[in-house]
């Protein structure tokens, strides 16, 4: 519990005063490792490799292999000490839910409960700015960014979603829909477009787990109230920015078109290094030094990108070919775990139903962001290694599943 107050507080609790990077990874080490000594050590572990943890380690051998390599092998090795506990808080809770599968699930009633009181107290806080002024005042409240409360409520939506699809109780629908419109006004607060495409990324799942177990119409419910809300309270503003994420108007913000040119960019970065890459934690080091052309698609009052906007992208460039496609593996396997867990009538509960949701919503958005650039994104980090830990632990339960290609590998 104190880790994950620690994970949706406004600010990265630092009692070391150290650089806000390593302090975050210190409260990954801090959390993970006596979780790892008492489901572990203490109780023997029980850790059935799945195909998601061989791309795990191939990814991990690659990240070690070329950081001598690396062209800033100082910036490598704090990026290695922060994916090492990223790696320990994914260790720490699949143990947790092989181990102890309740507590786990009270682990993810806590992460909704914290986004939950996030949310409310930035809301609080945008009351007082006023809904049209938020694309110009941004108080020091912001969590991560402007995407980055943004993508919070995205999240809490898909947890959220997946509660409401499959539980029974009334008193806990109507809990789980109101906290949804609650997370859904954060969205239209921020201004953000790649929130909003993770939101309509978990929605599809939402409905496509709905078609095979069950539950339906309640997500198109679900949907329904999102889309009649979003019609009463979005502004005009809004609509603007729904133009520009489809490239049909222009203004002071960032649009598709910027993006086009960060993701056109980056195969050139890619092409420096492509076996052994630049070394992660590198990118943004590493593209100012490259005589890149302007790219056409940027336009002249933007300065030139220097990351690619694409997590994935960004993992090509900084550890290669290899270890790019090791963790975009990783991360689709994941993916089919969460939805073959969502689609088995025998686990598909509110909480595996969720977990999954939000993952979708997080591996979207990296499509358009990075969690893996910037210090408070490290958060999203933990957030998607918390979800994959008990998706995973999941589906190990019930492996083999008929999935040709990944069970015949594993």
């Amino acid at each position: 519990m104190t880790f994950l107050f620690a994970l949706v507080h406004p600010a990265i609790l630092n009692p070391f005063q150290v650089e806000p990077h390593n302090a975050w990874t210190i409260n990954c080490y801090a959390f993970a490792i006596p979780l790892l000594i008492v489901n572990g050590f203490a109780r023997g572990v029980r850790w059935r490799p799945t195909f998601f943890d061989y791309c795990l380690w191939v990814y991990v051998v690659v990240v070690l292999a070329t950081w001598p390599t690396s062209f800033n092998r100082h910036s490598t090795g704090i990026a290695i000490l922060g994916l090492g506990g990223q790696l320990a808080v994914f260790g720490a809770v699949r143990l947790l839910a092989v181990n102890q599968p309740a507590t786990a699930r009270v682990v993810v009633a806590g992460l909704v409960v914290g986004i939950g009181m996030l949310e409310w107290t930035a809301f609080e806080a945008h009351l007082r700015i006023g809904l049209e002024a938020r694309v110009l005042v941004f108080p020091p409240l912001e969590w991560s960014g402007r995407e980055g409360l943004g993508l919070a409520s995205a999240v809490q939506c898909g947890l959220l979603v997946g509660v409401w699809q499959r539980t029974r109780s009334r008193a806990v629908q109507v809990a789980a829909i109101v906290l949804i419109l609650g997370a859904v006004v954060e969205c239209l607060f921020m201004y953000s477009r790649v929130p909003w495409a993770a939101l309509a990324a978990a929605l599809v799942a939402a409905c496509l787990v709905g078609l095979r177990v069950g539950g339906f119409r309640r997500s198109l419910l679900v949907v329904a109230a999102i889309g009649a809300f979003v019609a009463v309270v979005g502004t005009p503003y809004m609509l603007h920015l729904a133009r520009m994420a489809t490239g049909l108007a222009q203004g002071p913000e960032s649009g598709l078109s910027f993006r086009l040119a960060a993701w056109l960019d980056a195969p050139k970065v890619i092409a420096r290094n492509p076996i052994r890459g630049t070394g992660l934690g590198t990118y943004m080091a590493v593209r100012p030094t490259l005589d890149v052309p302007r790219s056409p698609y940027l336009p002249p009052e933007f300065p030139t990108p220097l990351h690619p906007h694409n997590a994935y992208l960004q993992q090509l460039a900084e550890v290669g070919i290899i270890g790019g496609a090791a963790i975009a593996i990783m991360w689709g396997t994941a993916l089919w775990a969460g939805w073959r867990v969502s689609t088995d009538r025998a686990l598909s509960d509110g909480i595996n139903v969720g977990l999954f949701l939000a993952l979708v919503a997080l591996v979207v958005a990296n499509l358009g962001e990075n969690m893996f650039e910037g210090t408070e994104r490290l958060r999203f980090q933990s957030m998607a290694w918390i979800a994959a830990g008990v998706i995973i632990a999941e589906w190990n339960r019930v492996r083999p599943f008929s999935c040709p290609g990944i069970d015949d590998a594993v």
